[in-house]
């Protein structure tokens, strides 16, 4: 988005208050950008934390899109709630009677989102922080207004202790703000991650997630990582990518071998892809992946950048390297033969979104209750 197009939403949303009118109270509402397609790893954490909200408090929830990808608000409300597993009892709101209520919560879920909370009313306003947004782009309008519009709240739900710690560091008077955190978490059952085999093959099979909307996931680093790995080991190698329509991206990139394009996968099914791998790259410069998380609960090892937001992230099938291709060409090599050993169940049942959603939820509640 460009600044003239959030600022006309902000000023669409305040000169549709009716004057003299009384306002509608109304329970949550989360601000958020409407998704595109099925795939986002934001909109899927946004959509599981909805669902928690919705099975645990008796208050409506709806969502106010600030930004659509579709003609009509009910177009995108109806892929968020198909594409995303989301409560059918979620409703969604159309900007021009927004700013006619008056919410017991408002969550803000990204830094653009943070702009309209002077124009929405709500007795308590949240961000749910999922990426430090400030790192989005080079400095320029947007980190300026990200850092500035972050000191306005007083509630922060942080997606890391990464992120709980940026915010304590970066936003005034931070000893009198609530700052929570919880680590990600996947939507798997235990029992069908423990039934899947690995099958060997005769190459080794390694993937890498894309998503070229944002530069965080680091496409550029990937490809160059693919051009090494071809140079080093053609022959033994099969190379794919994931997350996303990748076809484009193959061919501009000019490989000299085959590059399978596996696309957007159902996250339902990302337990079998997983273990059908030898390696899995997941990239991510503004807080770790939850891919790494998916992968290793099959014992496929996974390479992220070693970078502040992997710091308190540790196991030993997750492997950290530079960003250098060369460097992770050569972690690569050195990882792809190790024993895929998947980690024991006592381990995999921390990583279930809802033991780690229900940590979090221990002292958070009390914002809600």
């Amino acid at each position: 988005m460009n600044l003239e197009d959030i600022l006309d939403i902000k000023k669409q949303i305040s000169e549709s208050k009716i004057d003299n009118y009384d306002l509608t109270t109304k329970d949550i509402l989360f601000v958020i950008p409407g998704p595109g397609a099925p795939g986002s790893g934001g909109s899927n954490t946004i959509s599981m934390f909805i669902n928690f909200l919705s099975k645990n408090l008796s208050e409506r929830i709806y969502i106010f899109y600030y930004r659509r990808c579709f003609n009509s608000v009910e177009e995108q409300h109806q892929l968020f709630l198909k594409g995303y597993d989301v409560n059918k009892n979620v409703k969604a709101l159309e900007i021009d009677n927004l700013s006619n209520y008056k919410f017991k919560h408002v969550i803000y879920t990204d830094h653009y989102s943070w702009f309209l909370d002077d124009v929405i009313h709500g007795n308590k306003k949240y961000v749910f922080l999922q990426d430090w947004e400030q790192l989005f782009e080079a400095a320029g309008w947007e980190s300026a207004f990200a850092e500035y519009n972050l000191n306005k709240f007083d509630i922060f739900i942080c997606a890391s202790k990464w992120l709980a710690n940026k915010v304590r560091q970066s936003i005034n008077n931070s000893s009198i703000k609530k700052i929570y955190s919880f680590e990600l978490g996947i939507e798997s059952d235990l029992d069908h991650l423990f039934s899947l085999k690995r099958i060997k093959s005769n190459k080794k099979k390694i993937s890498s997630y894309v998503r070229t909307f944002t530069h965080r996931r680091c496409w550029e680093i990937v490809k160059e990582v693919y051009k090494e790995l071809i140079f080093n080991d053609p022959e033994n190698i099969e190379l794919s990518l994931f997350g996303m329509d990748c076809a484009d991206l193959i061919k501009a990139s000019n490989f000299s071998i085959n590059i399978k394009n596996d696309g957007l996968l159902p996250k339902k099914k990302l337990p079998e892809y997983f273990i059908e791998h030898d390696l899995i790259l997941a990239f991510s410069a503004t807080n770790y992946n939850l891919i790494l998380w998916d992968s290793i609960s099959v014992g496929t090892p996974v390479i992220d950048l070693d970078i502040q937001s992997t710091k308190h992230i540790d196991h030993p099938l997750i492997i950290k390297t530079s960003p250098y291709p060369q460097d992770i060409c050569q972690n690569i090599l050195k990882t792809i033969d190790i024993n895929h050993k998947k980690p024991d169940r006592r381990f995999v049942n921390t990583l279930l979104w809802d033991n780690r959603i229900s940590k979090l939820w221990e002292s958070l509640k009390i914002e809600f209750i």
